[in-house]
């Protein structure tokens, strides 16, 4: 948990950012309670989109939950939680060129770091300007040392009040290479 809180832009250790973070556009001192995160680049994906602010999944299951506050996005912006790995998913807000804000789910249709897009599997009108997302995650239990029956998967869920949850687009079946890093992460971007 945490609800940053903090007094001075340093966050607890379990923390890690995706890149060497621009430090002119992310701030937990702005705003109060809030991790605040500015464009500052554009990145094409969640791959290359410097200040995601991520944190080690645990097993043998977790969910990472936020809040999100949408209300300073503008048109092309995208902001959410990952199931962050080269086989990312996300949930998240992004502005639509008409204004109009889409909760959607994604994941990555490449499969190396050069060719990675998000494909978009579904999407929905958002009412508001906040809105609650989860990434609920399942691993396997190694029995016998077979690994081999992939249960290891990622839901996406929003909410508009924190308690009653939709479930977004489809399970993400997560894979593990070093073509990042090892393990899941949730990523906050």
């Amino acid at each position: 948990d945490d609800e940053f809180d903090y007094d001075s832009n340093n966050l607890m250790l379990e923390w890690q950012w995706n890149h060497n973070p621009d430090n002119k556009s992310w701030s937990v001192t702005e705003r109060p309670g809030y991790l605040r995160l500015h464009n500052a680049t554009i990145a094409s994906n969640i791959l290359w989109a410097r200040n995601s602010l991520t944190m080690r999944t645990e097993g043998p299951a977790c969910s990472s939950v936020i809040k999100l506050d949408t209300s300073g996005m503008k048109v092309g912006d995208y902001a959410g939680l990952s199931a962050f790995q080269l086989k990312y998913g996300n949930v998240g807000v992004y502005i639509a060129d008409d204004g109009s804000r889409k909760v959607y789910m994604a994941r990555n249709s490449g499969s190396e770091v050069g060719n990675s897009k998000d494909q978009i599997i579904a999407q929905e009108n958002l009412d508001g300007k906040e809105v609650y997302l989860k990434v609920e995650f399942t691993f396997a239990t190694v029995s016998n040392y077979n690994v081999s029956n992939n249960i290891d998967k990622a839901n996406f869920f929003y909410s508009t009040d924190g308690s009653n949850w939709k479930k977004i687009g489809d399970t993400l079946s997560m894979s593990y290479d070093l073509k990042l890093f090892t393990g899941y992460r949730s990523a906050i971007y």
